[in-house]
């Protein structure tokens, strides 16, 4: 029988977001902040029930260094970020397509704080805590390829509104201050012995900002995970290991001319843990160890997720 899904965007961002891809006026701009680095994981693909669900992000990140196009260090200690950012998920009642699932979701980021570590001042905060919209629809379907080994996968195509709070001359902002679409597929696979891999593949394509005439490039990045259902010694527990890569595939543009040595690139990886509690509740523990950045901070994360079924 096929389950429904429960999903997310990325929030890091808002989550994102931002945790990991926050909006930079120096040395360049930065892809969008709410971009889903790592908030999401490889269980996503398996859908649960039909109904409406409630998924809340609160995201912490510590930024080491501020990383240059040969991924050394113009500064230590950027930036440190806290974001909160709810999510709500809609999986339809009705099968389409020959026994498709089909639904929407919502991510708006409601609260963002940054608090850049810079005496000299060149770095700048928007005071503003209200970050852009995601909304995407979808569709996925469950498959089996052979006894015990069960493949879920989503399809979304995700669309960033630029609504947010958006200042030119500041360092961090909460909104991009330009739109994004981003198509994307998320893959998991259940196999014996209680694991389960999946991955989160985005291709994220920006419009310009048109307070600054600059143009992000196209951007690859996916998540990956890799857990074990530690039934029934400890039941409805999951632990595993997750993170994230990207690779920016074109330079930025400034006035539609390359910007040479623009292009961004991250990976991280580090320790999970997931739970449903009694009540329904699923609560998710991520940390992140970033390393090999490229004109972006480079830092740790620590996103924790609640999922909870409203209707």
């Amino acid at each position: 029988m096929l389950k429904k899904f429960l999903f997310t965007v990325i929030l890091i961002l808002a989550t994102a977001l931002c945790a990991s891809g926050l909006s930079f006026a120096a040395p360049h701009q930065l892809q969008n902040p709410n971009l889903n680095w790592g908030n999401t994981c490889g269980l996503d693909a398996k859908l649960p029930p039909p109904g409406l669900y409630f998924s809340n992000y609160i995201v912490d990140y510590s930024a080491d260094k501020l990383t240059d196009p040969n991924g050394d260090k113009l500064m230590n200690d950027p930036v440190d970020a806290v974001v909160y950012a709810p999510q709500f998920i809609y999986v339809h009642d009705k099968k389409y397509f020959q026994d498709y699932n089909a639904g929407f979701q919502l991510f708006p980021t409601i609260l963002q704080s940054y608090n850049p570590n810079d005496n000299l001042n060149n770095l700048t905060s928007n005071e503003g805590n209200f970050g852009d919209l995601i909304f995407g629809p979808f569709i996925g379907k469950t498959a089996q390829l052979a006894e015990g080994f069960n493949l879920h996968w989503i399809f979304e195509f995700d669309t960033y509104f630029p609504i947010g709070e958006y200042n030119e001359n500041k360092t961090f902002n909460p909104g991009a201050n330009y739109w994004t679409f981003e198509p994307w597929v998320t893959l998991t696979m259940e196999m014996p012995y209680g694991l389960t891999v999946g991955t989160r593949q985005h291709l994220a394509y920006n419009t310009e900002n048109e307070d600054t005439d600059k143009q992000n490039g196209i951007l690859y990045h996916f998540n990956y995970s890799v857990w074990k259902n530690l039934s029934p010694l400890l039941k409805n527990l999951q632990i595993g290991a997750v993170g994230y890569y990207g690779k920016q595939l074109t330079e930025n543009e400034d006035n539609g001319n390359d910007i040479n040595g623009s292009k961004e690139e991250v990976f991280a990886i580090g320790p999970a843990v997931s739970w449903k509690a009694p009540t329904g509740t699923t609560i998710r523990l991520k940390g992140y160890f970033e390393s090999g950045a490229e004109n972006r901070p480079e830092g740790e994360k620590v996103v924790l997720r609640l999922i909870q079924k409203l209707l």
